[in-house]
């Protein structure tokens, strides 16, 4: 599936992000388990996902800090603020929250939508 996201970024620039989402059945769990798609995300949700990411990683490094920083600031781990930048964590409005206010900005700016 193709997902193509325009987005605002830190600075006012409109970046276009063209992704391409593969979806799978029948992929091994951790359990050796077969997934079906019941546990799966909507493609929507993954576009929304890996989009609020790269938002999230722009404002980042437009404030010159790494990923470490971020997380001290937001009092969050450093590999939560990895995966959510990679697309891969569902946040909490609460996490969002923590990462706007480290990153000294509304909520609104790292919304993609």
């Amino acid at each position: 599936m193709n997902c193509t996201v325009a987005l605002y970024g830190p600075l006012g620039y409109l970046y276009n992000f063209s992704l391409k989402i593969r979806l799978r059945k029948g992929v091994m769990n951790n359990n050796n388990k077969k997934n079906t798609s019941n546990n799966q995300k909507h493609p929507q949700e993954l576009c929304l996902q890996i989009a609020f990411g790269k938002i999230l990683r722009s404002c980042r490094l437009a404030s010159s800090l790494t990923q470490e920083g971020l997380a001290e600031l937001a009092n969050l781990h450093f590999t939560y603020v990895s995966s959510v930048e990679r697309g891969e964590r569902n946040l909490s409005l609460l996490s969002m929250d923590k990462l706007a206010r480290a990153l000294q900005c509304s909520l609104k700016d790292l919304m993609p939508y």
